[in-house]
């Protein structure tokens, strides 16, 4: 946890917030930070979030349930930021710039760019008010809670009508193969989010690399797990039981183990004996 100021990007006001982890509980003043075993490095190539060297930049990458669940993430939190570090003061200020996050299914962008489905309205980024080598705030307030199973993906756009040599970001090396995919281009792939070639020779789909950017998600609700069964109240049909959690295998105790909203058959004590078909009771009905 870290009890520093953050910097939060928007209309260019700096906000610091006193972080609070209780336990079992996530707070609204959480932070995590993930990927933490992984080489950090500083990153200044095209492509690379807070580089200026192209008018335009897409870049994704994509952390892993495990990721989120190694840095104590649990099911049912809801993200509110995402946290940016960047490497050098970028080298002009940006117009427009949005950061944003999605859930996916997909362990890596080998195929291409994902859709996250967001608005595409971005913020004008001084580069003064950047902190450089800490981690700087985006709201993504609107990203839905995580199921405990999906994989976390982030956008970073900014959308620029010139150029100048700075920027770049904090990489974690060698997550995985082709987590993350970059863009850039001078204006050669229309508006954002940068999907349509303006000229015959413009490439729009991107490259593959296998670092990630260092990140920090901001926790923004409550999530409380009362029974320690690693699934909160939001997400648990019985929080004050270990045995009963999202996709726990049934076991003979008369309990929806599962969460599936069904008692199996076999366990259901039909003439009040106390005895389960699935423990011996060779006739329920008596």
């Amino acid at each position: 946890m870290n009890p520093d100021c953050m910097n939060k990007i928007s209309a260019g006001l700096a906000l610091c917030a006193a972080l609070l982890l209780t336990p079992g509980m996530a707070s609204a003043q959480t932070t995590v930070e993930l990927l933490t075993s992984l080489t950090e490095v500083g990153n200044t190539d095209s492509g690379i979030p807070f580089d200026t060297y192209y008018h335009d930049t897409r870049f994704q990458a994509v952390y892993l349930a495990d990721d989120l669940t190694t840095a104590g993430v649990l099911p049912g939190d809801v993200i509110s930021e995402i946290g940016l570090k960047p490497f050098e003061t970028p080298g002009q200020a940006v117009p427009s710039l949005v950061v944003s996050g999605g859930w996916t299914s997909s362990v890596d962008l080998g195929a291409g760019f994902e859709t996250l489905g967001y608005s595409t309205t971005g913020l004008s980024l001084d580069p003064t008010s950047l902190l450089i080598g800490s981690f700087n705030s985006f709201d993504v307030a609107d990203l839905p809670a995580w199921d405990g199973t999906s994989n976390l993906i982030i956008e970073y756009l900014h959308d620029s009508l010139s150029y100048s040599q700075g920027g770049g970001a904090f990489m974690r090396e060698a997550a995985g193969t082709n987590r993350a995919r970059r863009m850039y281009t001078d204006s050669d792939c229309g508006p954002p989010p940068f999907l349509i070639p303006q000229t015959s020779w413009a490439s729009c789909d991107g490259t593959t690399l296998d670092d990630v950017p260092s990140i920090e998600l901001t926790l923004a609700i409550v999530a409380v797990d009362n029974d320690g069964d690693g699934f909160t109240d939001l997400m648990d049909c019985d929080d004050n039981n270990a045995a009963v959690f999202p996709l726990n295998p049934e076991i003979c105790d008369g309990l929806d183990n599962d969460c599936d909203g069904i008692v199996p058959a076999d366990e259901v004590d039909a003439d009040m004996d106390g005895q389960l078909l699935c423990a011996g009771d060779c006739d329920d009905n008596d």
